[in-house]
Parts: C-alpha cells; sequence; structure tokens
C-alpha cells in the first residue's frame, strides 16, 4: 500500500518531476523500501482468495465510477455557474469563449497524448512515478473540462 499524499505533496512532487527528477526517484526509492519493510511484517498474513481478488477489484471499479461521477457533475455545475456569471458580468463575448475552448481542448489532447502507460508500469500500479503519471493527467482532465463547460456556458445566449 503506498504512502499517503497529501495535495500539496503531490503539487511538490509534480514540480520535482520537471525541474529535479532525481529527488522523486530518491522518494520513490524510499517509498519503496518503506513498502518492503511492510510487506515483510505482512508476509505471514494468508494471500487473499481469486475470488476476494476479483471482489476487491469489482468494488474498486464501482468506487472509481461514482467518484468520477461526482467529479463529473460537480466540474460540469462550476464550470456551467461560472460561465453564467461570466455571461452576466461581461456579456456575450465570442473570442474569449472561442479561446476558452481551444485552451480546454488543447489541454485535452495534452492530457491524452502525455499520460504515459506500459513504459512505467509496474506490477501493482502503485509506484510513485504512476501516481505522478496519474495526478498528471486527471488535472489535465479535469481542468480541460471545466473550460470546456464555462465555454459552453458562456457561450449560451
Amino acid at each position: 500500500m503506498p504512502a499517503t499524499v497529501t495535495f500539496w505533496q503531490a503539487l511538490k512532487l509534480i514540480h520535482a518531476t520537471f525541474v529535479n527528477p532525481k529527488a522523486v526517484v530518491q522518494a520513490a526509492m524510499e517509498e519503496s523500501r518503506l513498502e518492503s519493510e511492510e510487506s515483510r511484517t505482512r508476509s505471514h498474513l494468508p494471500f487473499p482468495s481469486a475470488e476476494e481478488q476479483m471482489l476487491a477489484g469489482v468494488h474498486a471499479i464501482a468506487a472509481g465510477i461514482g467518484k468520477s461521477l461526482i467529479w463529473a457533475c460537480g466540474i460540469g455545475l462550476a464550470g456551467f455557474a461560472l460561465g453564467q456569471i461570466a455571461l452576466r458580468t461581461f456579456g456575450p463575448s465570442q473570442p474569449a469563449v472561442v479561446m476558452i475552448a481551444i485552451t480546454a481542448g488543447l489541454l485535452l489532447m495534452w492530457a491524452a497524448l502525455g499520460v504515459q502507460g506500459w513504459n512505467i508500469q509496474s506490477i501493482d500500479g502503485t509506484t510513485l512515478p504512476e501516481r505522478i503519471n496519474q495526478w498528471i493527467y486527471r488535472s489535465l482532465s479535469i481542468t480541460g473540462a471545466f473550460l470546456a463547460v464555462v465555454s459552453a456556458s458562456w457561450g449560451l445566449l
């Protein structure tokens, strides 16, 4: 089980990924060392059955879909509200709406093309580089989706 990382620690690790990769490697190695020690202490516990593993996987899928639905609804509502506030504050602005829509599309494309997959995948998929990759992908995707909703909402007349 990987260490829990706060929002601010995640931002710091994302930043370090670009400006000080060796610091991320050191943090990942330390986390791996701690996980190894923890797994040695748990090695006496019985391994879960295949059915238990499958059930845990199904529960993880359901939880992930539920969380993503909550995020999508929240982003949709917040983006719609901000777009309507902009419309009422600044009035119709085709150039602003188009620029926000273009930015949203570019962020979504950047997320889709930049996400790493097999080249960084580990057996359990929870190494620090894999989690940083997920954080970056999700941040770009959420921001792009938010801006798309803002531009669509602002563009409503």
